[in-house]
């Protein structure tokens, strides 16, 4: 399953890269680490999950001077705070756009996106359930420092939503999980 979403969002950032490039001022290849934290369990049903390291890769088009489009592909697998017995996983394909300015070598932007969260866990013996796959909706605010020729660093806070819900084999209901949380993004971009 993750095999053929990896496939199938590699072959999406290709055609949404050709299809962009033709209309784009320019085109950036980046490479990101992420860290995910302050995950949300306002409803205490025992999926707490740890902060978490993660990274992914985005095409991004320079569609004006001062607005930029994202298309991107992320990964992070935390922890579960109580139980360690279970692990999960998301993989998130993301579509956002920023707004900003600049101030001579750096872009300061913010914009917010949605996408698609391929969700999964690693299941205990014994254990039921899975959680469902799941639309993502985030914010940001970040800045963009050109380096050397076309290089380029590229922060950012993201704030984003997942609700996935935990469905059940058998009469069991499903239920609704917030893992809304924040993340710290850091990467390096190659403008082509």
């Amino acid at each position: 399953m993750m095999k053929r979403l990896a496939i199938l969002a590699a072959a999406a950032i290709g055609a949404a890269g050709f299809a962009a490039s033709s209309f784009a001022l320019g085109v950036g290849l980046e490479a990101h680490g992420l860290y995910a934290f302050n995950f949300h369990d306002e409803d205490d049903l025992g999926y707490s999950l740890e902060n978490a390291f993660g990274g992914g890769l985005s095409l991004a088009f320079a569609l004006h001077e001062n607005v930029r489009l994202d298309f991107g592909l992320d990964y992070f697998n935390p922890h579960n705070e109580d139980n360690s017995d279970w692990d999960v996983e998301f993989i998130p394909v993301c579509l956002g756009i920023r707004f900003g300015g600049h101030l001579e070598k750096i872009f300061l932007s913010g914009g917010g996106g949605a996408g698609y969260s391929s969700n999964g866990r690693t299941l205990a013996w014994g254990d039921e359930g899975d959680f469902e796959n799941s639309m993502i909706y985030f914010v940001c605010g970040g800045a963009e420092i050109a380096l050397a020729g076309p290089l380029a660093f590229r922060g950012e806070l993201r704030y984003n939503w997942l609700r996935p819900e935990l469905s059940f084999d058998g009469p069991r209901d499903n239920e609704d999980l917030n893992f809304d949380h924040l993340q710290v993004r850091a990467g390096v971009g190659l403008d082509f």
